[in-house]
């Protein structure tokens, strides 16, 4: 009997020390969310500038597309979802080049090569920039995941953020709201 009780207070004893633990560890959780700065691509707020090296050289800058649309596509050649859609920003990048459409890619954390062998062999003719170390995706525009596709208005306004891949009929949609 006394073996029972001893083994129920120490039960106890655990219980409430593991909800201290947790409610410490929880507190100090969201002190430390409340340090991390906000996402970098919000709806309605104007888009993160950036400027990275080019795929075909120079540079990739988000400022050299002010006044006007801009589909920002964050890639990286070994996501599969990534190689499916690209041929779609594509066609919607000549498509709508005349109307001031302009389709940017961002490929994160790849070299050179691999993102050039990838735009060569779906034919790619987009400008892309390369991210190596993720600073823009990450840093920037709190990407996590690939692909991700924001769409820039005119006004540099975020119009809608898309994480995961997107159908040729939803990003002509979504084009369409930034035109």
């Amino acid at each position: 009997m006394q073996h029972r009780e001893r083994r129920r207070r120490r039960r106890a004893i655990r219980a409430v020390t593991i909800g201290i633990v947790l409610l410490v560890v929880g507190g100090a959780g969201i002190a430390l969310l409340r340090t991390v700065p906000p996402a970098g691509a919000r709806v309605g707020q104007a888009a993160p500038d950036f400027t990275v090296p080019g795929l075909a050289g120079g540079t990739v800058a988000l400022a050299d597309y002010r006044g006007r649309p801009v589909v920002i596509n964050f890639l990286a050649t070994w996501c599969g979802p990534c190689w499916r859609e690209l041929p779609d920003f594509d066609e919607a990048a000549e498509k709508y080049q005349d109307r001031g459409l302009v389709v940017v890619g961002v490929a994160v954390r790849d070299s050179k090569d691999a993102v050039q062998r990838l735009a060569s062999n779906l034919g790619l003719t987009f400008p892309i920039g390369l991210d190596p170390a993720g600073a823009i995706a990450v840093e920037r525009y709190r990407i996590f995941g690939m692909p991700t596709t924001i769409f820039v208005d005119r006004r540099g306004l975020v119009r809608k953020y898309w994480t995961g891949p997107i159908d040729a009929d939803s990003l002509n949609r979504f084009i369409a709201q930034i035109l």
